[in-house]
């Protein structure tokens, strides 16, 4: 998740500097976009120990911070075609020690499209409108300790976002991101069923 807030300080950083010049104010074309706002991840987490033949479980949820990138081509003003990349991340202390917190993060990266309902297919006037994005892609299950990572599991997901692009450049929207990372060993079998929702305040260039 470190990697992610740095990289969105280098792309506000790129935006602010290039003052946008390598755009045309038309989302037709190529379209980047950073979003940031809280988040709320809801997990259950199975483990089996294949060796015992014993099995143990966890569901909980948290609240924390939300972080969206994209970046695409838009063959009209009405939709885009993206790569993106979505996650949640938040702390929390062990159960056995409170000194040892643990970082988590859920997320999921991937290609995606965006439909905006307004202006009409041949105008290229902009119009606030709202939109609808979806995506497929690689999920993420990653647990640290002090840096140490003590969980790290890939899967499949999907998102879902409804938003309002309310100014120029500037939209808000709330997405679903569903997904279900797995890792199986000689030893283990682990799998962790989740969703989280995010609600970010976007920055777009286009």
């Amino acid at each position: 998740m470190k990697k992610w807030i740095l990289t969105a300080i280098i792309l506000s950083l790129f935006l602010t500097l290039s003052g946008f010049r390598l755009f045309d104010g038309q989302r037709k074309g190529f379209v980047v976009g950073l979003g940031l706002g809280p988040s709320y991840t809801s997990w259950h987490k199975t483990e089996k120990d294949l060796e015992n033949d014993t099995r143990t479980s966890q569901t909980d949820d948290r609240f924390g911070l939300g972080i969206s990138l994209m970046l695409g081509y838009a063959p009209t003003n009405k939709l885009i075609f993206h790569n993106f990349t979505q996650g949640a991340t938040f702390c929390d202390y062990q159960e056995k020690d409170k000194e040892k917190q643990v970082s988590y993060s859920h997320a999921l990266g991937g290609f995606g499209a965006t439909y905006y309902f307004r202006p009409g297919q041949e105008d290229t006037h902009w119009e606030p409108s709202i939109y609808f994005s979806t995506g497929i892609g690689y999920a993420n299950w990653l647990e640290t300790i002090k840096e140490k990572k003590e969980l790290d599991i890939f899967g499949s997901g999907v998102y879902f976002g409804l938003g309002y692009e309310f100014k120029k450049h500037m939209r808000i929207e709330a997405s679903l991101l569903l997904s279900n990372p797995a890792d199986k060993t000689s030893q283990v079998d682990e799998k962790v069923d989740t969703f989280s929702i995010l609600l970010t305040l976007f920055g777009v260039a286009y």
